[in-house]
């Protein structure tokens, strides 16, 4: 593995979401390079430092005014790693609103 392909993948395995063997060859080029070893303690340090702030509370209204402004054929709520469609907003959102599914729904009956 290179530093290229082990840089694209640090922000998933300092988080523990790569699969294992891919966690395995970013770890065994961290042993041998300092560089990336580098980057990855450092966002491990922007992990720890972020996971220290408080939860954000979103303005009353807010589910409302979001699902104004999607179009009435976006499709259902997405996976958490696809921040390509909308649909992203939906799921991460969902901890302060409601449920997803409930949600849409809501905005598709309105």
């Amino acid at each position: 593995m290179n530093c290229a392909h082990t840089q694209a993948l640090l922000d998933e395995y300092v988080d523990g979401e790569l699969p294992a063997s891919d966690a395995a060859r970013v770890e065994a080029h961290l042993r041998g390079c300092g560089n990336c070893r580098q980057s990855a303690e450092e966002l491990r340090a922007i992990s720890a430092r972020i996971s220290t702030l408080p939860e954000p509370t979103l303005p009353e209204g807010f589910a409302q005014r979001l699902f104004e402004r999607l179009p009435l054929d976006a499709p259902p709520a997405l996976s958490r790693h696809d921040t390509t469609s909308p649909g992203w907003l939906v799921e991460d959102t969902s901890a302060f609103v409601a449920e997803p599914e409930s949600l849409h729904l809501a905005r598709r009956a309105a």
